[in-house]
């Protein structure tokens, strides 16, 4: 704001503060403590279940690279489907915009949109295309993890990402994607999956505490 006065000596008409996550944390303290500092607040995610959505990520790593590494999916292949989900759904809120909208509307096409986008055979026919390995991944990425027991705080089940409702996983408008190769590290890097990058860490210092663990070996 001292920037800001210094150069256009005058302070900014409106202010606000997007953010997510942690960020989203953060704004909540902000808005209760200091109310006057912004116009409006955008608050994304502030809360989740941890232990669910780290367990979840093990899931998604597994479907990536277990069965040597057959579900794993590189960005081409991972574009190709975010654009057969975006040409199925983005009309659903009666706009062509480029924005999925209607997010669960979009979830009943789903069925649609992996066939549309599956190999001829179900076999891996390169980039133009997802084999049935990789469509069980998504499925699996798409799906609620059921846990056949309870966490702490009673819940037994984890919401599935919506990557078949339009969530970017890989593209210009993400640093985040599945990674460089259907073999992961031990520990996982930054080459691999981002969600499994945690999931990863998750397993060694948290659920086991064995840094040496093969993590796809854990079943939640």
């Amino acid at each position: 704001m001292t920037l800001i006065r210094k150069r256009y000596a005058r302070p900014p008409s409106k202010t606000y503060f997007f953010v997510s996550s942690t960020g989203g944390r953060d704004s909540l303290t902000e808005i209760q403590r200091w109310p006057a500092d912004y116009d409006g607040i955008v608050v994304n995610r502030p809360a989740l279940n941890y232990t669910g959505l780290r367990l979840s990520n093990v899931v998604l790593g597994r479907a990536l690279y277990l069965r040597n590494g057959a579900g794993w999916l590189d960005v081409a292949k991972t574009e190709l489907l975010q654009n057969a989900v975006m040409k199925e759904c983005d009309t659903l809120d009666g706009v062509a915009d480029g924005i999925i909208s209607d997010v669960d509307a979009c979830k009943l096409h789903a069925l649609k949109v992996l066939a549309s986008v599956r190999c001829p055979g179900g076999s891996d026919a390169g980039d133009t295309c997802l084999s049935d390995p990789q469509i069980a991944t998504i499925v699996a990425i798409a799906s609620p993890l059921l846990l056949r027991y309870l966490l702490a705080n009673g819940v037994r089940r984890y919401a599935g990402y919506n990557i078949l409702a339009g969530s970017v996983f890989a593209g210009p408008y993400t640093t985040r994607d599945f990674g460089d190769s259907k073999t992961p590290s031990n520990p996982a890097n930054k080459h691999d999956a981002n969600q499994w990058v945690t999931a990863d860490q998750w397993v060694k210092y948290f659920v086991t505490r064995e840094p040496t663990i093969d993590s796809l070996s854990f079943d939640p």
